[in-house]
C-alpha cells in the first residue's frame, strides 16, 4: 500500500476492526508532517501485516484508540509512535524505531519481539497493574537521548541489556 500526504483511517463503528494487509506500507518522499493515523474505537482491533515507513521513513504514527494492536512487520518512524487508549494488548513482533517520543498506553500487555529504540526522545510504557496480565515484556531497549519511562505495570521483563 502507498500512501502520500497526512493520512488517518477511521472505522465508523466503535468497534469496527481492520486489517491492513499490504506487504509494506511505504510513503512517497519521507516528506515532514507525514502521519498514519489510526482510530479503531475501544472495541476494534488493529492489525499490520507489514512494516510501516521501512524504505521511506514515516514521520509519525499515532494510534488513537483500539483493543488489541498487532504489528508483524518493522515500523520505522523519523518521528514520534504514540498509542493511546489501547484497551487490550498491544504486540510489535519487530523493531520498533522512533526519531523521537515512543509512547504505548494499554490496558491489558505491551510486547515488543524485537528492539524498541528512541533516537532523540523517551520511551514511555504503561499497562493496568490491576490487569490480570499487566505486563510490559521487552527484547531489547536503546534510548539514545532520553528516559525509558514505565509509568504502571503490574510486571516487566526485559530480555536483553537496557
Amino acid at each position: 500500500m502507498e500512501i502520500s500526504g497526512k493520512t488517518a483511517i477511521v472505522t465508523g463503528a466503535a468497534s469496527g476492526s481492520f486489517n491492513l494487509n499490504g506487504d509494506t506500507i511505504t510513503f512517497k518522499a519521507g516528506r515532514r508532517g507525514q502521519g498514519l493515523y489510526l482510530n479503531a474505537g475501544s472495541g476494534g482491533d488493529i492489525t499490520i501485516q507489514g512494516s510501516v515507513g521501512v524504505g521511506t521513513a514515516l514521520e509519525r504514527l499515532f494510534i488513537v484508540n483500539a483493543r488489541n494492536v498487532i504489528v508483524n512487520g518493522k515500523i520505522v518512524l523519523s518521528g514520534d509512535f504514540i498509542q493511546q487508549s489501547g484497551q487490550g494488548s498491544s504486540e510489535f513482533k519487530q523493531d520498533v524505531t522512533a526519531g523521537r517520543e515512543a509512547n504505548i498506553d494499554a490496558n491489558g500487555s505491551i510486547t515488543f519481539g524485537g528492539a524498541v529504540q528512541s533516537d532523540h526522545g523517551d520511551v514511555t510504557l504503561r499497562v493496568n497493574k490491576n490487569n490480570a496480565s499487566g505486563l510490559i515484556a521487552v527484547n531489547s531497549v536503546r534510548v539514545l537521548a532520553g528516559d525509558l519511562t514505565i509509568t504502571e505495570a503490574r510486571n516487566a521483563t526485559f530480555q536483553a541489556g537496557v
